[in-house]
């Protein structure tokens, strides 16, 4: 697969590919996730592969950059759910949300 073009990308979804991710699998999810995420018009967002972002508990993993925003067990048949609470703004309500850095700017901190 070609590299993805960031230099234009609003946002990054980070899907890694170490191999406990891999096993769990993160190689279909990838796929699945450049179907989802290319479909989506103005926001954006490309899909990059990563090396081990070491939360193999929760594998496969995906990161939503700059938001901070990761969740776990990003199976494939998980994507659609995942995706259209990024984009409804609620990333806190998609299954396997695990963590979202908290914005400083927000008024309530992130």
């Amino acid at each position: 697969m070609p590299a993805p073009d960031v230099s234009r990308a609003r946002r990054r979804l980070l899907v890694c590919q170490g191999s406990v991710c891999q096993a769990a699998g993160g190689l279909e999810a990838r796929v699945v996730w450049q179907r989802r995420v290319g479909r989506s018009e103005g926001h954006g967002t490309v899909v990059v592969p990563t090396a081990c972002l070491a939360m193999c508990r929760a594998a496969p993993v995906v990161v939503l950059y700059p938001d901070g925003a990761w969740f776990g067990r990003a199976r494939a048949r998980r994507v659609g759910l995942i995706w259209a609470a990024v984009e409804s703004g609620t990333p806190r309500d998609a299954p396997g949300f695990l963590y979202r850095r908290a914005d400083p700017e927000a008024p309530d901190g992130g």
